[in-house]
C-alpha cells in the first residue's frame, strides 16, 4: 500500500486516495494524473503529507465518471464544476418511464418517481431493474443524498405499502435483501482497504432489522473507518466480548429500528455502557434509539453520523 493510501490524520471528514478510488472506480494513478494535468481533484494534505479528499470531491468525481461513460473526453469534463457536469448529464430515463407508464419525463432528481420504480421492481421481483436503477441513483446523487433521501424514503414506502397490503411479506423481503446486498457490496471493499478508526457495528438482541446498520456502515467506510460488522440480533455479551478481544476498536455503533422496544433498548445500552471499556465511544442511531442514556451518544440521522465521524479519528 502506498503512503497516499494511509488514512489521513486530520480531524475533518476526508478520504484517502485509496478510499476515493474504491468509491468512484477511478484508479488512484488516474486521480494523480488528473491532479497534475487538470488541477482536479485538488486534495488537502495531512500533517504527514498524505492526500485527503473531501466527501464532495467524491460526488463530483462520480459525475465526471458518468460523463466519460457517455463519450466525453477527460479534457472536457475533469475540473468542470458540478453545475456544468449536471447540465451535460441532464437526460431522462425514457425506458424506465415507458415501462411503468409514467406520463411525464422522470429526472433522477425526483425521489418519488424513482421510488415508485423501485417499488414496482419489488412487486415484480425484478432484481436486474432494481440493481440497475439503484446503481444509477448512487452515481448520480452521491452517497449522502442517495442514502439520506432516496433509500430512507424507499424503506419508509416499503413499510407503508406492506402495512396497507400493497406489498406481500415475500416482496418486502426480496427488496430488503437486494438492498442489503447492494449496500454491503459498496461498503465492504472500501472498509477492507481502510487504515482508519476501527468501528464495531451491531444491533441489539431482538432487533432483526440491519439495513440501517448497513447504511451507517457505508457512511463510515466512505469516511475512512474500518468496519467490524456483527449484524442483527447480536447478544450484548457478544458485543462486549468482541470489543475486548478485537484490537483497535474505538467505537461501538448500534442501530435500532422503530420496531424495537425503546425501554428494553435503554436497559441493554445501560448494561453495555457499564461493561465495556470506558475509553470506547458508544454511539446509537435509528428510530428506536433512546435519548438521554448516560455515556451514550444518540444520533438522529445519517447526517448527524457524518458530522460525528471526525471524532472517531481523534488520537488515532
Amino acid at each position: 500500500m502506498s503512503s497516499d493510501d494511509t488514512q489521513n490524520e486530520t480531524s475533518e471528514t476526508t478520504l484517502s486516495i485509496g478510499a476515493v478510488s474504491q468509491a468512484t472506480g477511478i484508479p488512484a494513478e488516474t486521480l494523480r494524473t488528473w491532479e497534475r494535468r487538470y488541477g482536479f481533484p485538488a486534495p488537502d494534505r495531512t500533517f504527514g503529507g498524505h492526500r485527503a479528499y473531501r466527501l464532495e470531491t467524491v460526488e463530483r468525481l462520480r459525475l465526471i465518471n458518468l460523463a466519460l461513460d457517455q463519450g466525453h473526453r477527460p479534457g472536457q469534463v475533469v475540473g468542470e464544476p458540478v453545475e456544468t457536469l449536471e447540465k451535460m448529464l441532464e437526460v431522462t430515463d425514457t425506458t424506465y418511464v415507458e415501462d411503468f407508464e409514467i406520463k411525464k419525463p422522470m429526472r433522477i432528481e425526483d425521489p418519488a418517481s424513482q421510488i415508485n420504480i423501485w417499488l414496482e421492481a419489488a412487486r415484480n421481483y425484478d432484481a436486474d431493474l432494481l440493481e440497475r436503477t439503484l446503481t444509477r441513483a448512487w452515481y448520480m446523487m452521491g452517497p449522502m443524498t442517495f442514502l439520506d433521501i432516496y433509500i430512507a424514503r424507499f424503506l419508509d414506502a416499503i413499510g407503508e405499502q406492506w402495512e396497507r397490503g400493497e406489498l406481500t411479506v415475500a416482496q418486502e423481503h426480496f427488496a430488503s435483501e437486494r438492498l442489503r446486498d447492494f449496500l454491503s457490496s459498496h461498503w465492504r471493499p472500501i472498509s477492507d482497504r481502510s487504515q482508519g478508526a476501527r468501528v464495531l457495528c451491531a444491533t441489539l438482541p431482538g432487533e432483526q432489522h440491519a439495513l440501517g446498520l448497513h447504511m451507517a456502515a457505508l457512511v463510515m467506510a466512505l469516511a475512512g473507518c474500518r468496519i467490524i460488522f456483527l449484524g442483527a440480533n447480536t447478544p450484548v455479551e457478544d458485543i462486549i466480548n468482541s470489543s475486548e478481544e478485537l484490537e483497535g476498536i474505538r467505537v461501538i455503533l448500534i442501530s435500532l429500528s422503530k420496531a424495537s422496544n425503546k425501554l428494553l433498548n435503554r436497559e441493554m445500552l445501560e448494561r453495555l455502557r457499564a461493561e465495556i471499556d470506558p475509553s470506547l465511544s458508544l454511539v446509537v442511531g435509528g428510530d428506536g434509539a433512546p435519548f438521554g442514556v448516560e455515556g451514550v451518544t444518540t444520533l438522529e440521522d445519517l447526517r448527524g453520523l457524518e458530522k460525528y465521524i471526525p471524532r472517531f479519528f481523534e488520537n488515532t
